[in-house]
């Protein structure tokens, strides 16, 4: 059980690390050349 919310966790924070990162100008500029 801990182990899933420790994975569940490390999830969320990179999850929300990408979408802060989508927003910023650089972030934006890559998504456009994909």
């Amino acid at each position: 059980m801990d182990f899933l919310i420790i994975l569940f966790s490390i999830c969320l924070v990179i999850g929300i690390g990408i979408l802060i990162w989508f927003r910023t100008p650089k972030g934006k500029k890559w998504l456009a050349n994909l």
